[in-house]
């Protein structure tokens, strides 16, 4: 493996352990509801969902605080009423959910949700109306799990427990479930065809109930790797450290150390937005643009794919814990740093982070005194509020020098 590639992966590890320890993760409006935490933990999971489907080409704070609030009360009540065949679940979903959205103001196109708390009259729109059909159908399809996301995939077990890439099939269940052909089949929802809205809904459970091996077959080669919020949701399940990771894997039973493997882990996709993008052609490109594996390109414009050959250029003990969804720090990364061209202060550079880190310039402070103070080099990287480290420290140890040539001469 280049050595450059080692120190470049110790330090993305180091902050994406820093990221899922924080004392503020990027959930935490969600987790704050009160709404929320009343929930069943089947409940919260589909909560966080729904949140994710509507996460995308906005700030991610309205999602989870707003949303978050919306949606807790939209599932409390969808899980307590006593909905239990499609037409009748039609007729809430077309009738604006029992009082949960209103017609769109005037000049927006969007169908609004908002609180029926009495202490709280929110209102929070989806940016795009496709994301109202994946909600509609997801919910629609979870009537036949006793309205319970856990319960729809437990149901497929036999599909996703056997061989390999256990998370990758789960994904491939929570992709039929809300995500496959939006585009072609959201004009029925549109126009309030229930009908033809039910025909659709119908098809995706002939796939879930027929083929499921041929189909994830199919996806696998190239839709796993368009999948940004699916990933980003299933991810919040599963690594160590997420607050969401205890709900979702207590109901799984034997499976829970499967789920829970470090195979696993290296299963999930690294979702590919904006900024891992950046992030990825101004740290990796000088490093793999002319490398192929498999007589396969390296770096391609898919950054999921791409960073998924990658790995599949090192060996089983090269990779030693390390997987793409790691390099998903660069999400908060690269807006702070590339963006504002901080290579001044970059870890990734060459002393860059040794002027900010408390090991480096104050190197006779004892280990327990270091150990109370938040991680400079952290905070202003990535805006993690972790403490800091002083053992095994990747920056105390000096080898982050050199990694990348810096944002002032890369267009990134």
């Amino acid at each position: 493996m280049n050595e450059k590639f080692g120190n470049i992966l110790r330090l993305v590890a180091w902050l994406d352990h820093a990221r899922w320890h924080s004392e503020d993760i990027m959930m935490s409006g969600l987790l704050n509801i009160d709404k929320f935490r009343q929930l069943s933990d089947d409940q919260k999971i589909l909560v966080h969902w729904l949140c994710y489907i509507t996460d995308r080409m906005r700030p991610f704070e309205p999602v989870w605080e707003i949303g978050g609030q919306i949606f807790s009360e939209v599932i409390n009540k969808y899980a307590s009423d006593e909905t239990q065949n499609e037409n009748d679940l039609m007729e809430k979903i077309f009738g604006r959910l029992n009082g949960f959205m209103e017609a769109p103001t005037r000049g927006a196109i969007i169908d609004l949700f908002k609180s029926r708390e009495k202490t709280n009259f929110q209102k929070f729109a989806t940016r795009y109306q496709d994301d109202l059909y994946s909600i509609a159908r997801t919910l629609t399809v979870l009537l036949d799990y006793e309205k319970n996301i856990i319960n729809f995939l437990l149901s497929k077990r036999n599909f996703w427990s056997n061989g390999n890439d256990n998370l990758g099939k789960m994904a491939y269940l929570l992709y039929l479930l809300t995500y496959k052909d939006v585009n072609k089949d959201f004009p029925n929802f549109e126009n309030n065809n229930r009908q033809s809205f039910l025909n659709g809904v119908s098809q995706y459970k002939s796939v879930l109930n027929n083929g499921l091996t041929t189909g994830y077959d199919n996806w696998n080669k190239s839709g796993r790797f368009g999948a940004k919020r699916l990933w980003a949701a299933l991810r919040d399940y599963v690594k160590p450290g997420s607050p969401l990771r205890e709900s979702f894997i207590k109901s799984f039973g034997e499976d829970q150390q499967q789920l829970l493997s470090q195979d696993s882990l290296f299963s999930l996709e690294f979702p590919g937005d904006v900024w891992n993008i950046r992030f990825s052609n101004a740290l990796l490109k000088p490093l793999f643009k002319d490398k192929k594996v498999n007589n396969r390109k390296v770096f391609v414009k898919n950054a999921s794919q791409m960073m998924r050959r990658i790995f599949e250029t090192l060996s089983i003990e090269e990779k030693n814990g390390y997987y793409p969804e790691q390099f998903d720090i660069s999400f908060d990364f690269a807006p702070r740093m590339c963006e504002k061209k901080m290579e001044g202060f970059c870890l990734f550079r060459d002393g860059g982070a040794k002027r900010i880190c408390w090991k480096w310039q104050f190197p006779q402070t004892e280990r327990n005194l270091l150990e109370k103070k938040v991680c400079p080099v952290v905070l202003i990287s990535c805006g993690y509020v972790f403490k800091c480290e002083p053992i095994d420290c990747p920056i105390g140890e000096g080898k982050n020098n050199n990694l990348c040539n810096g944002c002032r001469s890369n267009s990134v």
